[in-house]
C-alpha cells in the first residue's frame, strides 16, 4: 500500500509507542534451515497457536477464568470456549526482549545451534502498517485473572445477562480466546514474549498459507512476504533484520553462511552476521 500524508503521522505514532513498549529491537530464535527457508524468498513465518510447544495454549486463560468463576456453574459457556479454540487457532511470529539468552538458545534456537534474528522494531512497524488483522502485543505471566477486565466482563454476564462491551456472546468468546493467546503460565516468564498475532486469520495483500517442513513435521504456517509488503512503504527484509547471531553451539562457517546469503542477492543481510557470545557448549 503507498502511504499518504495521513497515514505518515499514524505510523510515526505507532512507531513511536512500539518502540516505547518494547525498544528498539525484539529478537527471535530459530533454526538455520528455517531461518535460510526464509531468507531464499524474503518470508517471515507465522506459525498456529496450535502447535506452539505450550501444551495449555490459549486454554490456559480460560481455565484460570473458569475456576475463579467456578461458583456460577456457567459450565455450558466454558465448554462453547473450548470447543471453539480448535476452531480459532491464531498465527504467531514470536519474539523476545532479551538478546543471546541462553534459555532460548536451548529451546527455540535448535539447541544453540541455529539462528537469533535482531529485528529493527521501527522497519518491522513500517512493514506491517495497514494490515488490520497483524497485531503487536506483549504476553502476560500470571497465575490469577482477578484483575483482569474479562473477569469483571463474565462476572456480570453471569449474574445480569448483559454484556457491556460486546454485541454477543459469540464476540465476547471470540475475544476471549484472543486474550488467551496472550496469556501464558508463568514458569515461561523468563522469555519476555512479544508476540505479532493475527486476529481472525483474514487473507491480505503479501500474506497467504502454506504447509512447510519444520523440524520433523508438516506445519501449515502463514507467510508475510516482507518484500511485497514492505517495499511500498520504503523497507524491505534486509532492513527489517539488524543482525544475524549464529548460534553457540553452530558448527556452521560464518564465511561460507555469507557467501550463500549473497547468492540470494542479500549482501546487505550477509554483513549483518555475527557470531553468539553466550558461553554455551
Amino acid at each position: 500500500m503507498e502511504l499518504n500524508s495521513t497515514d505518515y503521522i499514524q505510523l510515526e505514532k505507532a512507531i513511536e509507542k512500539r518502540k516505547k513498549d518494547y525498544g528498539d529491537r525484539l529478537y527471535h530464535y530459530t533454526s538455520l534451515n528455517t531461518f535460510l527457508s526464509m531468507v531464499k524468498n524474503r518470508e517471515i513465518w507465522m506459525s498456529s497457536t496450535g502447535s506452539m510447544n505450550d501444551r495449555k495454549e490459549t486454554a490456559y486463560f480460560i481455565e484460570m477464568l473458569e475456576k475463579e468463576l467456578d461458583k456460577y456453574g456457567r459450565k455450558d459457556f466454558f465448554k462453547k470456549i473450548y470447543n471453539q479454540i480448535p476452531l480459532n487457532y491464531k498465527y504467531v511470529f514470536c519474539l523476545s526482549s532479551e538478546k543471546d539468552d541462553a534459555a532460548q538458545w536451548d529451546r527455540y534456537g535448535d539447541s544453540a545451534m541455529g539462528i537469533c534474528l535482531v529485528f529493527n522494531v521501527e522497519e518491522l512497524c513500517k512493514c506491517l502498517y495497514g494490515y488490520s488483522d497483524i497485531m503487536f502485543n506483549r504476553v502476560f505471566y500470571t497465575d490469577s485473572v482477578i484483575n483482569e477486565k474479562y473477569f469483571d466482563i463474565i462476572k456480570k454476564y453471569f449474574e445480569t445477562g448483559k454484556i457491556d462491551i460486546y454485541s454477543s456472546e459469540e464476540e465476547l468468546i471470540k475475544q476471549l480466546i484472543y486474550a488467551g493467546n496472550l496469556h501464558k503460565h508463568k514458569s515461561f516468564k523468563n522469555e519476555y514474549e512479544v508476540r505479532i498475532t493475527t486476529l481472525d486469520n483474514k487473507r491480505q495483500y503479501g500474506i497467504e498459507y502454506a504447509f512447510k517442513e519444520i523440524g520433523n513435521v508438516v506445519k501449515k504456517v502463514l507467510i508475510l512476504k516482507t518484500d511485497i509488503m514492505g517495499i511500498p512503504k520504503g523497507t524491505s527484509f534486509e532492513k527489517l533484520v539488524d543482525e544475524v547471531i549464529i548460534g553457540p553451539r553452530s558448527q556452521q562457517n560464518i564465511n561460507i553462511l555469507q557467501q550463500y546469503i549473497c547468492s540470494y542477492g542479500l549482501s546487505d543481510l550477509a554483513g549483518k552476521l555475527t557470531m553468539s557470545d553466550c558461553p554455551l557448549r
